[in-house]
């Protein structure tokens, strides 16, 4: 959010060269949005939830770090309600969502 509108944009920076860069995302991006829970485990990002100024999200997305290609993930079992505010963390090959604000 830059004070005007929500975004969408993704950044990644560079340890080596001390230099952010934009990331030309393809694929199905995530809608403008802020506060969602993040995490990766070396090949993809994963967004869930968040919230886009009017309503708070309950979508799941990954996106692939060798071509910064999102996808939405269909989800299946009982989902979490919408959120914002939220965290989680990758353990093995689940990942664990906690908290937030409906």
């Amino acid at each position: 959010f830059d004070g005007q509108r929500w975004r969408n944009d993704m950044f990644v920076f560079d340890f080596e060269t001390s230099e952010w860069n934009e990331i030309q995302q393809l694929g199905t991006l995530p809608s403008v949005r802020s506060c969602p829970a993040w995490v990766g485990d070396g090949k993809f990002l994963y967004i869930q939830g968040g919230y886009d100024g009017l309503e708070r999200k309950d979508d799941f997305f990954a996106c692939s770090l060798d071509t910064y290609t999102w996808t939405q993930l269909a989800c299946m079992g009982n989902a979490p309600s919408p959120r914002y505010f939220h965290s989680c963390v990758m353990y093995g090959s689940k990942l664990f969502l906690y908290g937030g604000y409906s």
